[in-house]
């Protein structure tokens, strides 16, 4: 079974089958490599989706993760995979850059669809419109992108769900320095929580 927006085979799909199969066959060991990088909403495929699902909820019981206990759940929940069962495996140094490839690929896929849309929609718009609602229609774009992220990466957060708080804070207790997080959780512990009091601007260029 396959999504209805992917009845037939892709490249994506290949991927997809391989990572699947090399982290059954790898265990534990191989889904470690690739828990920052993916979740299943990343997945082309509906039924790697599941299955994806599966080997998530082993490892999240501290179970191990092999073709018996994948199958065996698989069977339970009427999950077929024939599809994988004599795909090519990786071994765990490898499997790490295939998740990225599928990643990037999705992310590839997602935004395109999405400026396409905007980019329809332009003829319907004012020129006054146009310095507004595409800026917010960029804007809701980037952060359906972060969002398709959100719960893989630690590294990787929506600013609008940390600022509005501290936007709503200000409104009600001003004051003459204030600063936002950046996206970056590990980047805003060394600077006291984010760009707040006391810190301008940091700024890096190759």
């Amino acid at each position: 079974m396959t999504d209805k927006k992917c009845v037939s085979a892709t490249p994506a799909d290949t991927d997809e089958n391989i990572l699947l199969s090399s982290i059954i066959t790898g265990g534990n060991e191989c889904y470690n490599e690739i828990i920052d990088i993916l979740n299943e909403s990343i997945f082309n495929n509906y039924t790697n989706r599941k299955i994806f699902n599966i080997c998530k909820a082993l490892h999240d019981e501290s179970k191990q993760i092999n073709p018996a206990s994948v199958l065996s759940m698989c069977a339970e929940t009427n999950i077929s995979v024939d599809h994988i069962i004599n795909t090519p495996t990786l071994n765990v140094d490898q499997i790490k850059d295939l998740g990225l490839r599928i990643q990037n690929a999705f992310l590839k896929k997602h935004t395109m669809l999405e400026y396409r849309k905007l980019i329809d929609n332009i003829d319907q718009l004012s020129a006054t419109e146009i310095g507004t609602k595409l800026l917010a229609s960029i804007e809701s774009i980037h952060s359906s992108i972060i969002s398709k992220l959100s719960g893989v990466s630690s590294d990787i957060i929506n600013l609008r769900d940390v600022t509005a708080p501290l936007v709503e804070y200000w409104a009600t207790n001003p004051s003459e320095n204030v600063g936002l997080p950046t996206p970056w959780p590990k980047f805003n512990e060394p600077i006291g929580g984010g760009m707040r009091t006391g810190v301008t601007l940091i700024g890096a260029r190759s």
